[in-house]
């Protein structure tokens, strides 16, 4: 759609769009045909591979794979961070420390533990 769109747009401003590779002259009305008909056929096949993509990921996930790039920190690490916290009464800064977590993100996983906590409760 955004190609005859821009196509619209220049031949009103008086310009002939000729591709010569596909010999394809937008001027005419069988231009303008094959035109239309090419931008479609792109739009299904971007559409095709956008659905084969999700249906692969799919089966990927079924199958217990998971997408992104892979946690630095293991969430056994993460658990233990905030368990000192939370359970041990540490600072944030102690256990950052002793967990080997920057204290942001241990300050960051508090937060998050005790949000979850107060949804539960609820």
């Amino acid at each position: 759609m955004d190609l005859l769109q821009l196509l619209e747009t220049i031949e009103k401003k008086g310009v002939v769009f000729v591709s010569l590779r596909e010999g394809v002259d937008y001027s005419t009305i069988s231009g303008k045909l094959v035109t239309q008909v090419l931008a479609s056929v792109a739009e299904m096949e971007r559409n095709l591979i956008s659905e084969r993509t999700k249906a692969g990921l799919a089966v990927a996930r079924k199958n217990g794979k998971v997408g992104g790039r892979p946690a630095l920190i293991s969430s056994e690490k993460k658990k233990n961070a905030v368990e000192l916290v939370l359970r041990h009464n540490f600072s944030i800064r102690k256990s950052a420390k002793k967990s080997g977590i920057s204290a942001w993100y241990v300050s960051k996983l508090v937060r998050d533990q005790k949000k979850r906590e107060d949804r539960s409760d609820h």
